[in-house]
């Protein structure tokens, strides 16, 4: 029985801080929003909200009765009732003037039926020859016998237990040790040797103890505290003193330390102020609390001010909540006090806590971000000495701003909670992880990239405590550290956070060989912090080194879209001497090949018809024109028009890439690093399905910062079949592998109007191959012509025709860009020149049909070049 001091409550607090349980985060965030997380258990709450009991701020601690008990088990209990009642073991309130000390007492005999050592009748006529009879009572316990204890009494004790500040001064013995164990739930039986007359005397007891003597003492008390307000506040004369009341300075302090003894008319007028509260006389006490406040402001006792400006608050709240203008203006005035500072500092935890409840009592009248600011006034408060304090403070003013809605200011409030929470011990710290949690959460499908990055990060440092299943989970934060930081965030912080957990993922050990699955990706927190992790164990690893295999690493970055298959075409320019297209050069091909099947198809019709003698009949059309020149012409305008990927969507089934046995197949990827370092990439390689049937090629690349590099990677097919790209490969160091799918989302499907609003997709077919057999590749070269001629000029050049594939090169069509060639091709034995002629109406198609070409042979042809239009142009030519 003795107020508190603010180091007091920190260790206090501090002693019995239970960090939230991890298993019981909510698992979404509509449950997290309405029951956040929080270290503020029913025991730290008690420990608050009593923190300023027994203070000489507040009179509601003031006791009603002190009452005194000895046990028929004591040797003397006499002599010790007489020691207890002394000035000895008075507590120090009723002897320093806080408390008065006429205060009623009463005496008790507990007469403990299995440890009697006195017979307790004689026990209680010797009491009452030294103390007044009637305020002496006897009370029996345990009467039922030690063998026989009813083992299913309910626990009726523990819930009203209060936590002890000063357990030093009232030890207790944990008796729970030695009793018998209840079968239901196998805990110790508290209270199995009461038996039902125990109860009834139980009940007599406490009935007895209200009805003569707390009520009756109470009744007295308060007709004498009015009887002395009225002489001393009430009526015209105290009216015109009141005027004239000189302000109270430091040298009226009592000696010890109290600034208003129980025997001024400040502290009489608090006592019956809190009294009638205690006994629900609201309007009683809200005339006596506003009769003291202005005494208490005149003198500046800042916290005896606070103390009835608070409770003024409370009994308007309780009796008139509609006037919450009024009620919320008072409880402004209280965080005035706060801010302007308090005699004790912890006082600021007990009123913001209080204070806060009151802003969201009412449901009509509830502002949850009143309170939050409350709170903040009150942790500014207390952050610098005790951090304990400010950081449940923190924490709590995160909730109420989550009940306003005010997802971005939990967050920060929460991320402060929880930095503070490091700093405050072992216990706390843990709880830190918990704030770091509820805050990731909540921005998960956010924008926040840069606090996402910093809460992953503190996360994984958490986690690493864990040697094995924390290293695991502490890995799947550093991948979306990764993650957020290259995909989401543009800050050079973030993204030097995210070169250092590279670093720290290469050097990782205690994970074993292991992949990580591509679903890491979309892994929601609490999922990684508590649910199945995508990990696949492959195999132990050896000499105690982690080797990771991670699927989707964004370390650097492959855009799906970006990925095709390179399929060479026969013709000039077929690869470059680095392996790789320019789109322009495969644009015009494209366009060079659909001009030759119009015109190869035109051909074969042709002869068709030779065969069947319908040549020589000239077929016109009223005008008089030739119409199958007229066919020719509609089918070149469209080759040249059509868009082949508009054209490709009405395919019913896409056309598919061919490899032949014996070339290579490529595939063309972009990598884009985002880092501000140096990468280097081992062991590139292309994954297929079923990578046994191919010979991979792998490559080796250095990414300097913001590079973006297309690299072509090779494959040599050993076996017919259909094949698709699935991913791409690539090493980091010697630990790190990395497989990253190239799945690209499918085409828009236009057939259905449906399909149309739903924008359904097919299933994409653009890396997906066929190896047939072994076919020639011819490319094609001219020599002789030089980079710059004369309009009309008449040029003589070389065509070298190379077979490159694996098959001999058989029944040759040459298509030209421009009719402008001429060529001629030499006898066997050099001995005559034969001048080609050409088989298409555009004087560009030219059939070889008696040329064979071997592979890895090649044929030279004279040619004669002539180009007739000016300015810079291009010469393409398909085989």
């Amino acid at each position: 029985v003795k107020p508190k001091s603010a180091e007091l409550m920190e260790s206090i607090l501090a002693a019995n801080f239970s960090p939230f349980d991890l298993n019981r985060l909510p698992t979404n965030v509509h449950e997290l929003k309405s029951t956040p997380p929080s270290a503020w258990t029913p025991t730290l709450e008690q420990l608050a909200v009593r923190s300023m009991s027994f203070s000489e701020y507040e009179m509601i601690s003031h006791p009603l009765v002190v009452m005194s008990v000895v046990s028929t088990s004591d040797v003397d209990p006499i002599a010790a009732m007489q020691e207890l009642t002394s000035i000895h073991h008075t507590p120090s309130c009723f002897t320093n003037g806080q408390y008065d000390p006429s205060v009623h007492r009463v005496y008790i005999v507990l007469d403990d039926a299995s440890n009697r050592v006195k017979d307790p009748m004689t026990v209680l006529r010797s009491l009452q020859n030294y103390f007044p009879s009637a305020a002496t009572k006897i009370l029996t316990i345990n009467s039922l016998p030690p063998s026989s204890p009813n083992l299913h009494q309910p626990d009726m004790w523990t819930r009203y237990l209060i936590p002890k500040f000063f357990p030093q001064h009232a030890p207790s013995v944990d008796i729970t040790k030695a009793l018998p164990l209840s079968p239901m739930n196998n805990l110790p039986v508290i209270g199995c040797r009461l038996s039902g007359d125990d109860f009834m005397k139980l009940q007599d007891f406490c009935v007895w103890l209200f009805t003569e003597q707390i009520t009756p003492h109470l009744e007295r008390r308060i007709n004498m505290l009015h009887t002395q307000v009225n002489e001393s506040k009430k009526g015209m004369k105290n009216v015109l003193k009141s005027f004239w009341r000189k302000p109270r300075d430091e040298n009226d302090f009592a000696r010890g330390g109290i600034k208003y003894r129980y025997d001024k008319i400040e502290t009489q007028i608090m006592l019956l102020a809190d009294i009638s509260f205690i006994i629900k006389d609201y309007e009683t006490a809200l005339s006596m609390y506003r009769l003291v406040r202005d005494d208490y402001k005149a003198d500046k006792a800042n916290l005896h001010y606070a103390q009835v400006v608070f409770m003024i608050a409370l009994c308007q709240l309780l009796t008139e909540p509609q006037k919450y203008k009024e009620i919320f203006g008072q409880i402004e005035m209280v965080g005035q006090c706060i801010t302007a500072g308090l005699e004790v500092p912890h006082a600021a935890l007990f009123y913001s806590i209080m204070c806060s409840e009151m802003f969201t009592y009412h449901q009509h009248y509830r502002s949850p971000l009143d309170a939050a600011k409350f709170l903040l006034i009150a942790a500014s408060s207390l952050s610098a000495r005790y951090p304990l304090q400010c950081s449940l403070l923190m924490e709590r003013v995160a909730s109420f701003y989550l009940q306003g809605n005010q997802v971005r200011k939990f967050v920060f409030y929460e991320v402060l909670a929880g930095h503070k929470y490091l700093k405050c011990g072992v216990n706390a710290a843990k709880h830190a992880s918990i704030c770091y949690a509820a805050s990731l959460m909540i921005l998960e499908k956010s924008g926040w990239a840069d606090i996402k990055v910093k809460l992953a990060k503190a996360l994984t440092r958490d986690l690493k405590q864990d040697p094995r299943e924390g290293v695991r989970r502490s890995l799947i934060f550093m991948l979306k550290v990764l993650l957020t930081a290259l995909q989401d965030s543009s800050d050079s912080a973030a993204l030097m956070e995210a070169v250092s957990v590279l670093s720290e993922i290469q050097s990782m050990q205690n994970l074993g060989h292991i992949r990580v699955l591509d679903v890491w990706t979309s892994i929601l927190t609490r999922e990684a912090l508590l649910g199945s992790l995508p990990i696949e164990v492959l195999a132990e690893s050896r000499g105690g080194k982690s080797a990771v295999e991670i699927c989707n690493f964004p370390v650097p970055s492959v855009d799906p879209a970006m990925v095709k298959l390179v399929e060479p075409i026969n013709g000039l320019y077929t690869l470059s001497s680095s392996g790789h297209f320019t789109s322009s050069d495969r644009q015009q091909r494209e366009l060079l090949l659909r001009l030759y099947k119009v015109e190869r198809a035109w051909v074969e019709e042709q002869k068709a018809l030779r065969a069947t003698g319908a040549a020589t009949k000239a077929a016109s059309d009223a005008n008089g024109n030739n119409a199958v020149s007229k066919t020719l012409h509609e089918r070149w305008v469209k080759a040249l028009t059509e868009d082949p990927h508009e054209a490709a969507m009405h395919l019913d089934a896409p056309e598919t890439h061919k490899v032949p046995l014996g070339e290579k197949l490529f595939v063309q990827a972009q990598f884009y690093n985002k880092l501000p370092v140096d990468i280097a990439l081992t062991r590139l390689r292309v994954l297929m399905d079923d990578n046994r049937a191919f010979d991979v090629c792998e490559a080796e690349e250095v990414m300097h910062p913001d590079d973006t590099i297309d690299i072509m990677l090779e494959a040599a097919p050993k076996a017919l079949g259909t094949y698709e790209v699935n991913c791409l490969g690539w090493n980091i160091g010697e630990q790190l592998s990395v497989r990253q799918s190239v799945k690209k989302q499918g085409p828009l499907l236009q057939r259905t109007q449906q399909q149309r609003a739903d924008g359904t997709r097919g299933i994409d077919h653009s890396l997906r191959f066929e190896v047939v057999p072994a076919q020639p590749l011819l490319g094609v070269v001219f020599d002789g012509v030089s980079a710059e001629v004369l309009q009309g000029q008449l040029l003589r050049a070389t065509l070298v025709l190379r077979n490159m594939g694996a098959a001999p090169a058989r029944d040759i069509f040459l298509k030209l860009s421009e009719p402008s060639f001429i060529f001629m091709l030499n006898s066997p034995d050099l001995t005559s020149t034969k001048v080609m002629e050409f088989c298409g109406p555009s004087c560009s198609l030219v059939h070889l049909d008696s040329m064979v070409i071997a592979p890895g042979k090649e044929v030279r042809l004279d040619a004669w070049v002539r180009l007739l239009k000016p300015g810079k142009q291009r010469i393409n030519l398909l085989a």
